[in-house]
């Protein structure tokens, strides 16, 4: 690992603290060499942010350590030093080994405020994934996940929320610590007097929840870092960061207006439950998201335990392993759950059991007509796609579909299944199709929601094959609120003879129970803010 002092990124600054970058690096390379308050000697420097410049520097006792010193034009601002100076006094209020100690603060001949800090030798996540062509392997990205987490959880319990968690601000020394940079933006709950405008947002857009983006400051809470480590994770592992902007201001509209894209969109070989971590991470909801910091850490350590990937890994009193958590997946159809699958009944058996035999040669006879269902689908849905519903030509194929589909029912009730993969339908094991451009949206929309499995029963109805289509042609970004999604738009159809299998993505129980939390959520969340104004109202009175 190549050695670097600390480099935080500063957050992204409002248009009125947009500085001059290259006149501003010229001021800060001039500054090498000089002293500060007769007492710290500026010996290099390791970078220039929107809000301040960082140096190695030298006390007059010989010890050394991190300047970093507010850019001349933000230091007339009251609301900006307060801001910079919110840094040292939020880091030090956690004493975790993932935070940078802050030692002092002070001003310079200039009236400049100052930082003095911990000077760090290694790099950021930023530089390291440069450094690997802008690709983490997954035990390395689910490390660093990690470590930030469990920082998170620690700050978490004291009310700060960081806001401006990227890859320039995870910061990973040589002895393999990871530390988190820039606390300039973090808010603590319950904090008066935060000289943040309403409706201004600050952060990063990339790397932002969208309730952030909104400028929502009220309404940001852990699960803002939790999205942000899901876009961090995102980005190293896909080689490519959300809400990728023509300018700053597109990228804060994307931020604020658009869902995350599932990771199996633009990399779809990772493992289902790297995406699956990702994806829930980034959930457009909060509520959708893990619930703290602690449990998401859980399962980014319970998936590298699953993968047999080992990783560096330091030993502190902070970094102590739990147990996974449970993570079964939820049945939303009318399957019981301790029914068992056609797969694991077939993987479950001995070799010399009759059933197997038996079971082989029924998939053997039948594979001609399964084929037969899937071409006759990749003909009916472009058609409906194209012509709509009254059109001769889809009606035809919705017959000719639904007639394959009797038919192969007809010769095993429990023939007509898929497996979700995010490209393509499987059976047994085996892709069986794989729909091109634009089609191949509905595997990756289906897979996306969390529906690994769909089946045809016994009994299906013409009416029930057209619902089942218009579900598959959705366009979740287009036809469906930000916080549904093609699992919740199958259940709401209610349809009796198709059994869908979902891995549950926010809490055990069924859509009804999921729409019911909600809905208590919301009454509770109300409840909340109601006696928050009445308390301030009391207050002021």
């Amino acid at each position: 690992m190549t050695s670097r002092g600390v480099l935080p990124e500063s957050v992204f600054p409002p248009p009125s603290e947009v500085t001059d970058a290259p006149d501003e690096k010229l001021r800060a390379r001039a500054r090498v060499g000089m002293t500060v308050k007769n007492k710290w000697r500026i010996d290099a420097l390791l970078g220039v942010g929107g809000m301040a410049s960082v140096y190695a520097a030298t006390h007059r006792n010989g010890s050394r350590a991190a300047l970093k010193i507010l850019h001349a034009e933000f230091a007339r601002d009251d609301g900006i030093r307060e801001r910079f100076l919110r840094e040292g006094y939020v880091a030090n209020k956690i004493d975790h080994p993932g935070r940078v100690a802050i030692l002092d603060d002070d001003i310079t001949e200039q009236d400049e405020p100052f930082l003095v800090m911990e000077l760090l030798e290694g790099e950021t996540v930023q530089q390291l994934w440069k450094r690997k062509s802008r690709k983490l392997p997954v035990a390395e990205a689910l490390w660093i996940a990690g470590e930030v987490l469990n920082t998170l959880e620690s700050f978490h319990g004291e009310g700060i929320v960081h806001r401006d968690l990227k890859p320039a601000n995870i910061f990973i020394t040589k002895d393999n610590a990871v530390k988190l940079l820039d606390f300039g933006v973090a808010r603590l709950r319950g904090a008066p007097g935060d000289k943040t405008k309403a409706g201004t947002a600050l952060g990063t857009p990339s790397f932002m929840a969208p309730e952030q983006a909104m400028g929502l400051t009220e309404g940001v809470d852990g699960r803002a870092d939790l999205f942000s480590i899901g876009a961090t994770l995102y980005a190293v592992l896909s080689g490519q960061r959300l809400h990728q902007g023509r300018s700053d201001n597109e990228a804060f509209i994307l931020a604020a207006t658009t869902p995350a894209p599932s990771l199996a969109r633009i990399a779809p070989d990772l493992p289902a439950s790297v995406i699956g971590l990702v994806d829930k991470a980034l959930a457009w909801d909060r509520r959708n998201r893990y619930e703290s910091a602690a449990q998401m850490r859980q399962e980014a350590l319970r998936i590298l335990e699953e993968l047999g990937a080992s990783a560096p890994r330091r030993s502190a009193p902070h970094s102590t392993l739990r147990p996974p958590p449970d993570d079964s997946p939820t049945a939303v159809g009318p399957r019981t759950p301790d029914e068992p699958a056609p797969d694991q009944e077939l993987c479950d058996a001995e070799p010399d059991d009759p059933a197997v035999a038996r079971l082989a040669e029924v998939f053997r006879r039948l594979e001609r007509l399964l084929p037969a269902v899937r071409r006759r689908l990749e003909r009916l849905l472009p058609a409906v796609r194209h012509y709509g519903w009254t059109h001769p030509d889809a009606d035809s194929k919705l017959r000719a579909t639904f007639q394959a589909i009797v038919e192969a029912l007809r010769a095993d009730a429990g023939l007509v299944y898929w497996s979700l993969s995010p490209y393509a339908f499987e059976h047994r094991r085996r892709a069986v199709w794989e729909p091109s451009h634009p089609l191949d949206l509905v595997p990756y929309n289906l897979f996306a929601a969390g529906v690994r499995r769909v089946q045809l029963l016994p009994g299906i109805t013409e009416d029930e094959l057209r619902a089942l289509c218009e579900v598959l042609l959705l366009d979740p970004l287009r036809d469906l609120a930000p916080e549904d999604d093609v699992a919740a738009a199958l259940w709401e159809r209610r349809l009796e003879h198709v059994r869908y299998d979902v891995v549950s993505v926010f809490v055990e129980g069924d859509a009804a129970d999921r729409e019911q939390f909600w809905h208590e959520a919301d009454d509770l969340e109300g409840m909340a803010r109601r006696a928050a104004e009445e308390k301030a109202n009391r207050a002021e009175a």
